[in-house]
């Protein structure tokens, strides 16, 4: 199996090898939490490459889903991707962003299209089968998110195709406890804190491991 920072990260068979390596020095440095005080000012020129850069600090670095969106949106009216590879990445971190800013049926359509695109991604030394399933099961689990799908998301997380993927698990606590299943989110955000971070791909990893241990009280 190949890296999991492949799932998490822009390939690097890319063919737009500018933006990719633009947004993976990004997400190089999106482990923790900045101050918001700090927080860097928006791009001088607009850009695909300078947007989805600026798209994925806010959501990972600043874990602002609701200013994230707007720049990933752009780079998507834009046209500013076209390969499968990088069109999967941007859709899913639009899904995302959509997801927890509260646009639940925006996120369900942008997860459909990054499935879509991951469906024409191929097979490569870098991009195996393990890693496509984690893909898979990621944006399958924001897309049934979106649609408020409990059974799905239910069915995601405990599937067994492939390797460990914590998730769906988290998707699922968070939505059963927007339904006000609190026991239910407790068990399904304890399994996401047994996987996590080694099995977590999600750009708002650090963000979710905090609201899971609030909501279960751990440590």
């Amino acid at each position: 199996m190949s890296t999991a920072c492949e799932v998490a990260l822009i390939s690097r068979e890319a063919s737009t090898s500018a933006l990719l390596a633009a947004v993976a020095a990004l997400c190089l440095t999106a482990c923790a939490p900045a101050p918001a005080a700090l927080r860097q000012p928006p791009p001088v020129q607009a850009s695909p490459v300078a947007d989805w850069r600026y798209g994925v600090y806010l959501l990972s670095v600043q874990n602002d889903p609701t200013a994230a969106q707007q720049y990933l949106a752009r780079v998507s009216a834009e046209g500013g991707v076209s390969d499968p590879e990088q069109a999967s990445l941007l859709y899913r971190d639009l899904a995302e962003a959509r997801l927890f800013a509260g646009d639940l049926s925006g996120a369900a359509a942008a997860a459909r299209v990054a499935r879509d695109q991951l469906d024409r991604r191929p097979t490569t030394a870098q991009f195996q089968a393990d890693d496509r399933s984690l893909f898979a099961r990621d944006v399958s689990a924001l897309a049934a998110a979106g649609a408020e799908n409990l059974d799905q998301l239910s069915e995601i997380a405990n599937s067994t195709a492939g390797p460990p993927d914590a998730d769906p698990w988290y998707l699922l606590g968070w939505a059963r406890e927007r339904s006000g299943d609190q026991s239910g989110a407790q068990t399904a955000y304890r399994k996401f804190l047994e996987l996590a971070p080694a099995w977590s791909f999600l750009r708002t990893t650090s963000a979710m491991q905090r609201h899971a241990r609030q909501v279960v009280g751990a440590p």
